[in-house]
């Protein structure tokens, strides 16, 4: 079986990180932009001709902590990946 060099687990653990960017980027323009109007009206909220949603609009919050979870974990694993190549070079 082919192992992962320490480079393809830097570029999966930057992967899961641009992951966590463009979910939270949804999760501010879905929820976070408006959750003044939400709060106000306590159910759906229409601002400039678009209906939010109250109820799904915090759901958006879940996949940016996986994934910001996932980036972590890789890039400790590739860290350690790269540290015992550097023991074994020498």
């Amino acid at each position: 079986m082919l192992q992962p060099t320490t480079k393809n687990k830097f570029i999966v653990a930057f992967s899961f990180f641009a992951l966590t960017l463009v979910f939270s980027y949804i999760y501010y323009i879905r929820y976070f932009r408006f959750r003044d109007c939400i709060d106000a009206t306590l159910a759906n909220c229409t601002v400039e001709g678009v209906e939010i949603a109250a109820s799904s609009g915090s759901i958006w919050a879940v996949p940016p902590v996986i994934f910001a979870m996932m980036a972590v974990d890789r890039m400790l694993k590739a860290l350690r990946a790269r540290k015992n190549d550097l023991e074994d070079a020498t």
